[in-house]
């Protein structure tokens, strides 16, 4: 079942692909060199997994959910072009920390092994502080009164959210490693135009 949030303007999506990793794509994944400064939490040296041809149709699906989103839920007609796409690899204990993507306009994770998890969006005030500048008490928290918000992981979930978004994974609690392949896109094309002395041409 997909689930499409507005946090604070933000489009946050997931959805569940039913996609399983192949011998192949598992032995690719193991086999890989990362680098890590805990031992616990690691990142491909590799920087575009999903440009290997054994990830053919896994690349496929990240391709058509990018722009589904961009065309069927922001509802914007523009090209997109895949940017970097990389795995990382949370053993127990270990989380991934919180980050924003640069020059990139939306993320896509898909979590191929994964027994349990969240990934958290946060923004540096909630919605009231930051249009109001006062500190409200709150009841409970909900999306107009706080600067947070998680989606819960299960196997096989693809979430896709904006690239400027700071964002984090909880502690993993599991024995089992919790792994995750993900890819970033920006706008490719025009931008624009030149009646309106604005027109910008990304590759």
């Amino acid at each position: 079942m997909e689930k499409i949030i507005n946090f604070q303007g933000n489009c946050l999506y997931k959805t569940n692909i039913n996609y399983s990793l192949s011998k192949e794509e598992k032995s690719y994944i193991n086999n890989l060199v990362y680098k890590s400064t805990d031992k616990i939490h690691f990142i491909s040296k590799n920087a575009r997994i999903l440009d290997n041809f054994l990830f053919n149709n896994l690349s496929k699906i990240f391709d058509q959910y990018a722009i589904y989103y961009t065309k069927n839920i922001l509802e914007i007609d523009h090209k997109l072009k895949r940017l970097n796409s990389w795995i990382t690899i949370n053993k127990k204990n270990s989380f991934h920390p919180p980050h924003r993507h640069p020059n990139v306009f939306l993320s896509i994770c898909f979590y191929p092994q994964i027994k349990n998890g969240k990934i958290i969006f946060q923004t540096y005030l909630d919605p009231l502080q930051k249009n109001t500048n006062l500190q409200f008490n709150i009841l409970n928290k909900n999306l107009f009164n706080s600067n947070a918000y998680y989606f819960d992981i299960s196997l096989n979930d693809l979430v896709i959210f904006p690239g400027w978004l700071n964002h984090f994974g909880n502690p993993n609690s599991s024995n089992i490693d919790r792994i995750m392949i993900g890819a970033n896109y920006y706008i490719s094309g025009n931008i624009g135009s030149d009646k309106l002395v604005n027109k910008l041409q990304l590759l």
